[in-house]
């Protein structure tokens, strides 16, 4: 709601006592001034004011989502899902370098890339 239109909306509502039912965002030349208006009577709010004028309810003043008793969820553990050992270690000296398997490796050098030359760079197809 735009300041302007609120102050006409204070000044017609006077001294009269309001409930506030709906607050709206405050702007002022088309930006956000961070306040808010009552739709109603026009009065100004903080968002501080605001958060404590609706934002704290009494718990049996709300009515539940679906209209009856909730229950609680499901008190059944979580599995851990952590990383495990997949088998126990095998037993053995402590802190004992394990022995080296050894494999068999070929090693080969590595094949040259194809140099582009001159004459044939950009011809692809021909």
């Amino acid at each position: 709601m735009q300041k302007k239109r609120a102050a006409a909306i204070k000044q017609e509502w006077g001294d009269k006592p309001c409930k506030h039912p709906a607050l709206a965002k405050e702007y002022d030349l088309g930006k956000r001034t961070g306040s808010y208006v009552c739709t109603q009577c026009g009065t100004t709010f903080t968002f501080r004011e605001k958060a404590e004028m609706f934002g704290v309810r009494s718990p049996e003043a709300e009515p539940s989502h679906s209209g009856g008793y909730m229950k609680k969820k499901s008190t059944r553990e979580i599995p851990d899902f952590s990383r495990k050992p997949s088998r126990p270690k095998a037993g053995g000296i402590p802190n004992a370098v394990p022995q080296a398997k050894s494999r068999t490796v070929n090693v080969s050098a590595p094949r040259p890339k194809p140099q582009a030359t001159s004459a044939k760079s950009g011809q692809r197809g021909k």
